[in-house]
């Protein structure tokens, strides 16, 4: 996905980012490989429908800032995805937000419609590929069916949510 995305109408919201520093990452669309990232993060996104707060800027500078690595002598939490030259790969899951409290299968009340979730998922894509490297950065097409192969490099799995931030 290009970073040069069409201006987005601002709305409230609120996000989760399930986020899981990889290593090996591969995307594939329809069979064919969009992106191999080496080291970097896969982020799953979602986005509910009654969120009422602003919490994209906030989740962009906590994914961008987060200390996952180890510094060169071995210490850890010392370095963040600049310092290793990681990519991201995002990853639209609207099933992040549903829930499974009184029922066997999940329920999608709590979720952003389409529409909304795809302005919202391509604005967070612009603004992370405007504060970071665009070509480090693959976005899912949204609502495309795709295949994310990659080793959870840890494991470390880190859940950002925008509405539980203090």
């Amino acid at each position: 996905m290009k970073c040069d995305l069409k201006k987005m109408y601002f709305l409230d919201f609120k996000m989760r980012i399930l986020l899981q520093r990889a290593k090996n990452a591969v995307v594939i669309v329809d069979g064919e490989k969009k992106c191999e990232v080496p080291i970097g993060f896969v982020c799953f996104v979602g986005f509910r429908k009654d969120d009422k707060d602003d919490g994209l800027n906030w989740a962009i500078r906590k994914l961008l800032s987060l200390f996952l690595w180890e510094a060169d002598d071995g210490t850890p939490w010392k370095k963040a995805i600049a310092d290793v030259d990681g990519g991201i790969i995002f990853v639209h899951d609207p099933c992040l937000n549903a829930t499974v409290d009184t029922q066997n299968q999940p329920s999608f009340e709590n979720v952003m419609p389409e529409e909304q979730s795809k302005q919202w998922y391509d604005k967070l894509v612009q603004k992370v590929c405007s504060q970071y490297k665009a070509d480090h950065v693959f976005a899912q097409p949204f609502g495309q069916k795709m295949k994310v192969d990659f080793i959870n490099d840890g494991p470390l799995t880190i859940n950002i949510d925008s509405f539980n931030r203090k």
